[in-house]
Parts: structure tokens; C-alpha cells; sequence
């Protein structure tokens, strides 16, 4: 069974981004477990994290879940043209202690859904940079900005078109484990 750490960088209960997350999960094949981790509790990184005996308890269960993860199925919103704040603090806490390798080589799946225009274009960008020191494996293509993200759900599902786009992403996804691994 492969574990599949989902992050949202949004903490908003009707999250667009959650519910894409949701969906992308349900398309996952026999043999992945996926399960979302919690940014809520998070506190704001700080390096007297990096000695053991100084660490948060959210702190130190979110390093723990990434650690036992095989791969990663992140989602964010865009704020100014960023990724949120909450999303990039998970991520700086999951590259420390300097060296952490908790993403390192691991597929990650990229993004991003925003009722605007873009897609959320902007903070996908800065989100695959930071990943991309994180030395995590992230699927270069298809690259997934879901624009007007609110006009994708009819009667609470998602159309058709846009369904058969997310199950080619997760195809891609999958292929992206060792062929023993899946």
C-alpha cells in the first residue's frame, strides 16, 4: 500500500482547493491510501524546532506523516499571486532540520484551483520552486491550474471534462512510482 500525503494551503472549511483534493483522491487506484494532513494547528517555523526535545506536537506529526509518505498531492490556493502562508510555514517545517529529506525524490502532484482567472498560476510557480530545492519528484505535466474553479461543480460535481483531466493527472501521478511500488 502507498501512502499519499495530501496537503491544502487553505484552512477554509468550504475550500475549493479541499474539494479538488477530495476529488483527485477518490480517483487514486486500488493500493493508494491517501491521507490529509492538518496545517490548522500548525505554529509560524522556528529553528528551536531543530533539537528534538523543543518540538510542537503539530509540529512534530506533520514531520512524522510526511516521513512515512510515498508521495505527496499538494493543492493551494493564490494570494497575491503566492502560495498562502500556512503552506509555505508546512513546507519550511518540513525541510528541517537543514537536510531533512522528507519530500526528497518522492512524487508530488501540483494544483492549483482559484475562482479567478489564473488559475492560481502564480502561487503554483513559487510552490513547484520551493519544491523543486525540496528535491521532491514533481510531475512537470499536466501542470493543474483549475480556473473559475466555482463554475466547475454542478449540483456539488464536477463536470465531466474537467473529471476526465484530473483522472489523467492522477494517471500520470501513479505512473510516476517504481513499477514494484504500485
Amino acid at each position: 500500500m502507498k501512502k499519499i500525503a495530501v496537503i491544502v494551503g487553505s484552512t477554509r472549511q468550504g475550500s475549493w482547493n479541499r474539494r479538488v483534493a477530495q476529488d483527485l483522491v477518490s480517483m487514486l487506484p486500488e493500493g493508494f491510501d491517501a491521507e490529509f494532513l492538518s496545517l490548522q494547528d500548525l505554529p509560524f517555523y522556528d529553528q528551536e524546532w531543530d533539537t528534538p526535545e523543543t518540538i510542537p506536537a503539530a509540529v512534530a506529526e506533520l514531520r512524522s506523516k510526511a516521513d512515512a509518505a510515498d508521495g505527496f498531492i499538494i493543492l493551494t490556493p493564490e494570494y497575491n499571486r503566492s502560495m498562502p502562508a500556512v503552506l509555505k510555514n508546512a513546507l519550511d517545517i518540513l525541510s528541517r532540520p537543514f537536510g531533512a529529506k522528507k519530500m526528497s525524490g518522492k512524487p508530488t502532484l501540483v494544483a492549483s484551483a482559484t475562482p479567478g482567472a489564473f488559475g492560481g498560476f502564480g502561487a503554483s510557480r513559487d510552490l513547484r520552486n520551493v519544491l523543486a530545492f525540496l528535491d521532491a519528484q514533481v510531475i512537470g505535466q499536466p501542470e493543474v491550474y483549475l480556473s473559475f474553479v466555482h463554475t466547475l461543480y454542478a449540483d456539488g460535481e464536477l463536470n465531466e471534462d474537467t473529471a476526465k483531466f484530473l483522472r489523467s493527472v492522477v494517471a500520470k501521478f501513479v505512473d510516476a512510482f517504481p513499477p514494484q511500488a504500485k
